[in-house]
């Protein structure tokens, strides 16, 4: 009786554990008032999200779905009301994402999708600064440092 139910204990182990064992790892830390972060990771082989605000009414947001290989993002933010946001779907290889911003109201957005071997930059700081970096297909590299009030940053990779 002990033999069957430790093989029934291991069966359902490995057949509810395994999505446990998948490699995710979230990391969220927050200092201010009425900030919002959101890390959403779902069938990929090896996820690492971080975000980082320290301020107030700061938005970070990170997607990682169904990535096959390392997918790293990394927000950091200081100051009020910055928006970050990073989508990583549908990737095959090492895909990497780094967002810094400090100051006021600013927006740095990215999406990587459909490709492999993916990396891109954000460093942006002063107020009302956007920086938007799409990328889809294979060996892609985009770097965005803006500083100063209203500048406007678009890349399209594909």
């Amino acid at each position: 009786m002990k033999i069957s139910l430790s093989a029934l204990a291991l069966g359902l182990a490995f057949a509810f554990g395994a999505p446990a064992m998948a490699g995710n790892t979230a990391n969220v830390s927050q200092n201010g008032v009425d900030n919002d972060a959101t890390i959403t990771q779902v069938y990929n082989d090896y996820a690492l999200s971080s975000i980082e605000q320290h301020g107030n009414d700061n938005t970070a947001k990170t997607e990682q779905k169904y990535n096959d290989g390392y997918t790293s993002s990394k927000i950091t933010q200081w100051g009020s009301g910055n928006v970050a946001k990073v989508s990583q779907v549908n990737d095959n290889y090492h895909t990497s994402s780094t967002i810094y911003q400090g100051g006021s109201d600013n927006l740095a957005k990215v999406d990587q999708s459909d490709g492999g071997n993916l990396s891109s930059f954000i460093a942006q700081g002063g107020a009302d600064n956007v920086a938007k970096v799409t990328q889809t297909n294979w060996n892609q590299s985009a770097v965005t440092t803006q500083f100063g009030w209203g500048n406007v940053s678009k890349i399209s990779q594909k």
